[in-house]
């Protein structure tokens, strides 16, 4: 095989156990995925995948102008009991969402600063029509697959929250337990803090207004993964999560537990003091007092919540060309969630 076509391979497909490969273009005819090595007989809610599809969605005077029905054409691997639920036969999942809203003709060919048009004619040597691949657009067929890896990890016990923790200089509590995280779809924000939105509104229609861009962070918060999860020095779980999120559109910096800021602490404020009876605890709990290290140690999981951060760029069309998000962060927390989902799932197989 050449080295071009194995790093094709590669650029498409995601995991090890349960493996997701994407397929298509943004103003080709449709978006699509194949999951592999989904375990068979289990009950898939196909609301809650519909649920998350539709809050990755355009929602607010910041989003895209761009509005796609989103309805998902499943292909093979699920036995349907009825339109709310189905059964996975242990057999490739595949799937497909047509895209509607397509017009080609609002690009031109000379590549736009601050995307990928002109590495992808690079390479390739041709440029895709509107980002092609590397089109946000792509993200949907990844909301699917995590939605799906979701409820394998709910049966678990394990719940993922991911929220905008902050757009501009507007930040949310850093304490997320001050926050109600299941309130985080009721705001256009995506923040679970009705106070912090407002203020974020207020920021997103100046810079709206300017036509203009702007960058945020995505905070993510996983409550119920058990101790002793990950492998020590190259598949160490933080490591695998900073890859998984890495790869979504705009992405540019990933940290966990205290990350960046530890720079500012002494060894005496950051390390976690063990629990005296942690060798007899349940491995779905704290085995620590304090959480500095994001539920991770040597990249495994010590009974802690997982806290983790990803950084996004500001959206890089800007002067009101094009069909954009003043703010990609709001749209991306479903996008986040699904890649966690995803990753986990395929650690814990």
């Amino acid at each position: 095989m050449k080295a071009d076509a194995a790093a094709d391979v590669k650029m498409n497909t995601f995991g090890t156990h349960i493996r997701f490969t994407s397929f298509g273009e943004s103003h080709g005819p449709a978006v699509g995925g194949v999951i592999d090595g989904f375990p068979a007989g289990r009950t898939i809610g196909m609301d809650f995948v519909r649920q998350q599809v539709q809050q990755r969605q355009p929602h607010a005077d910041f989003s895209t102008p761009r509005h796609e029905s989103d309805q998902i054409t499943w292909l093979s691997g699920l036995k349907f009991i009825d339109d709310t639920s189905a059964i996975t036969l242990g057999t490739p999942i595949a799937f497909y969402i047509s895209n509607n809203d397509v017009r080609p003709l609002d690009y031109t060919t000379t590549p736009r600063p601050g995307h990928a048009d002109m590495t992808y004619l690079l390479k390739y040597g041709i440029q895709p029509t509107g980002g092609g691949r590397a089109s946000a657009r792509e993200t949907v067929t990844r909301v699917v697959a995590g939605a799906m890896c979701e409820q394998l990890l709910q049966e678990k016990g394990i719940r993922i929250f991911a929220y905008t923790h902050a757009i501009g200089n507007i930040k949310a509590d850093d304490n997320y337990n001050n926050l109600n995280l299941n309130t985080i779809y009721d705001n256009a924000t995506r923040c679970p803090d009705a106070d912090t939105d407002s203020k974020m509104l207020q920021l997103l229609t100046q810079i709206k207004a300017q036509k203009d861009s702007i960058g945020g962070i995505v905070k993510i918060i996983v409550k119920g993964m058990p101790a002793g999860v990950g492998e020590p020095i190259f598949h160490r779980l933080p490591a695998l999560l900073a890859h998984a999120i890495l790869t979504i559109n705009a992405c540019k910096g990933f940290d966990y537990g205290s990350g960046f800021e530890a720079v500012e602490k002494t060894g005496s404020e950051l390390n976690d003091p063990i629990l005296p009876d942690w060798q007899t605890m349940p491995l779905q709990a704290p085995h620590t007092m304090t959480n500095n290290a994001g539920g991770c140690l040597g990249g495994i999981t010590t009974g802690n919540d997982i806290v983790c951060r990803a950084v996004f760029k500001p959206t890089p069309t800007i002067g009101g060309e094009g069909r954009h998000d003043v703010c990609v962060v709001p749209r991306a927390v479903s996008v986040v969630k699904a890649m966690t989902a995803l990753t986990l799932a395929d650690v814990l197989l």
